[in-house]
């Protein structure tokens, strides 16, 4: 898996004067030949402009992503458009459990993180990060689930210095997520 940053301009040292245009990021998939280059159906026109933070869903063959928008998607290499998963937040950071039914997500306004099922697209709110969610990179939460699905290990600078902490995921939690 690629990201394309649409209209991205570099210097001539190889610095960064504008990570992405206009038109915004999008992701493709090459062989590991370097052949079948094909692009997933993610970013303009097939939705709001990607954010960046991608993660491969278990061993499903399907990429799980957060849009500009907040919206959590779910692609598909073979697929003619992405499927929602999830909207109405400022979701950013994002990571599939191992097994490829859950994920946890950060809402970047305010560092709350929630873990959802992907099945049936239900998600809850599990913890406050207290993470500023600013500029730097050690203020994002970077969030992923362990793969016993018992555990949400994230950062938060609540301290004033980027931190690692581990969330308890309750009894019940993945399946009050995943029953219909």
């Amino acid at each position: 898996m690629v990201q394309w940053n649409r209209g991205g301009i570099l210097d001539d040292d190889g610095n960064i004067i504008r990570l992405v245009g206009d038109e915004g990021a999008t992701l493709y998939l090459i062989d590991r030949d370097g052949k079948n280059f094909r692009q997933l159906p993610v970013g303009k026109p097939y939705t709001e402009p990607i954010t960046g933070h991608e993660c491969w869903v278990g061993k499903m063959k399907q990429v799980l992503l957060t849009a500009s928008d907040g919206a959590v998607y779910l692609a598909e290499p073979e697929s003619e458009k992405a499927q929602l998963v999830v909207k109405g937040f400022g979701f950013n950071h994002i990571s599939a459990s191992a097994d490829g039914r859950f994920f946890v997500v950060d809402d970047f306004r305010n560092g709350v993180l929630y873990l959802g099922c992907i099945e049936t697209k239900r998600i809850m709110p599990l913890c406050n990060s207290y993470a500023s969610c600013g500029f730097s990179q050690y203020t994002h939460t970077h969030p992923y689930i362990t793969p016993d699905n018992r555990h949400v290990i994230f950062n938060s600078d609540r301290t004033g210095i980027c931190q690692v902490y581990a969330a308890v995921i309750p009894d019940g939690f993945l399946e009050n997520l995943s029953s219909v």
